[in-house]
């Protein structure tokens, strides 16, 4: 079976199962106390830096920003690309779309919870990353019809998830190395699966102290330097080296090249000025 194959089962099976686990969550006591309480916002936290923080790090890990995975696979399109554009709204629409739909989903069980616990309020069984997924949900399946059943298809679901971030991820390394080094591609690694393969070893030795006794105080200095910190400042980089060194006029001209459409005036603020302002400040939100 093609790698393209495994990613059309583990991209498509999320959307199956949480369309199925968000009919059923519907039909639970609480669920739509639960989607009230999503819908109702606590306007003054508007004002709290770290709410924007944690936005564009959601936003950030999402899409898949400063990742280097979107330069990956971009580098393997053809040069004259028509539909770049619509592409790209795509991607992010259907993000998008999907994040909305899976915060129906959580807080339809979170409801659910609430009311099971009699709960004061669905804010006090509020939890994120490692406690959502390990703890809540896991709390919640045995009281729902074949528990079995929804326990299965959730970790399977995580699963698939986690095989899409590593092809990502895995592609980032190997397209880096492969075109960075083609001296040592040539004599090392000429064949994709072999460099692949050497990767996913060493990724899994740097991953195994997350499963030890203090596996989870690793696994969080690791998401919030990873995922929060770190990407601001890569993100920053990112933009000068593009906008600045690169010369957004001259991206431009490359883009227009590709595509045959004139790119917007706008385009060269948000390049030059917007996104490294932006992320500079999330940055300096980040060290506060």
């Amino acid at each position: 079976m093609h790698s393209d194959q495994v990613v059309y089962f583990t991209a498509l099976f999320p959307y199956v199962f949480l369309t199925i686990l968000f009919v059923t969550g519907l039909t639970l006591p609480g669920a739509i106390e639960g989607i009230k309480f999503l819908f109702f916002p606590k306007w003054e936290l508007l004002l709290d830096a770290k709410v924007w923080e944690a936005a564009a790090a959601q936003n950030f890990n999402s899409i898949g920003i400063a990742f280097g995975s979107m330069i990956a696979f971009s580098s393997f399109n053809d040069f004259q690309n028509k539909t770049i554009v619509r592409d790209t709204l795509g991607i992010c629409i259907v993000n998008s779309f999907t994040s909305i739909f899976a915060s129906f989903v959580i807080f339809s069980v979170l409801g659910y919870i609430a009311e099971i616990q009699n709960a004061p309020s669905i804010e006090s069984v509020v939890a994120s990353g490692p406690g959502l997924v390990f703890v809540v949900y896991p709390a919640a399946f045995p009281t729902m019809p074949v528990p079995q059943l929804w326990s299965t298809l959730f970790f399977v679901m995580l699963i698939c998830l986690g095989i899409d971030s590593q092809f990502a991820m895995v592609e980032v390394v190997v397209t880096t190395i492969r075109d960075t080094f083609p001296s040592f591609r040539k004599f090392y690694f000429d064949r994709k699966e072999i460099l692949v393969a050497y990767v996913c070893i060493f990724t899994f030795c740097c991953g195994i102290p997350n499963i030890m006794e203090g596996g989870m105080y690793f696994f969080q200095i690791m998401d919030w330097y990873t995922a929060v910190v770190s990407l601001g400042f890569v993100a920053v980089f990112e933009a000068v080296a593009v906008g600045w060194f690169y010369d957004a006029r001259r991206l431009s001209r490359n883009v227009e090249q590709m595509t045959g459409r004139k790119v917007n005036m706008y385009f060269f603020d948000l390049l030059v000025n917007i996104c490294p302002d932006f992320n500079t400040s999330k940055f300096a939100v980040v060290q506060l």
